[in-house]
């Protein structure tokens, strides 16, 4: 016959273990919805990005930047995850929409680079010599 002792104690152990695993899936959802919230976050900032583009005038190579720096894989989302794949994959997608819309307004092609558009486009932008004076 097993004891009384015997079965609180296996109780109390049980309890344990089941209040470790709720809380162990507790911690593990939250951080999973964070890092949701933050991926979402990080595409909506690309689209923004995107529609200033397509909405603006002429080639303003630091909108491109900022889609091209904006939190780099492994910041806010764990680099090589399933999330950080598909953020990396819309920021690819705004880069190659922005680098066509750039292309159709200059009439340049610097391929498919964007750090080439944009020190390219950074020159035309950088005054040049002043007029000398006596």
């Amino acid at each position: 016959m097993i004891r009384r002792d015997t079965v609180r104690v296996a109780h109390w152990i049980l309890t344990l273990v089941l209040a470790g695993l709720a809380g162990w899936m507790f911690v593990e959802t939250f951080v999973a919805k964070a890092h949701i919230v933050m991926a979402e976050d990080q595409t909506d900032v690309f689209d923004q990005m995107r529609r200033q583009v397509e909405e603006g005038e002429g080639a303003d190579p630091s909108l491109l930047g900022y889609v091209l720096w904006y939190y780099p894989s492994g910041t806010k989302q764990v680099e090589g995850s399933h999330l950080d794949r598909i953020v990396e994959r819309d920021r690819q997608g705004a880069v190659r929409e922005i680098l066509a819309i750039f292309r159709a307004r200059t009439g340049e092609d610097f391929g498919d680079d964007p750090r080439r558009w944009i020190v390219e486009l950074e020159k035309r932008k950088a005054p040049g010599p002043g007029p000398k004076g006596d």
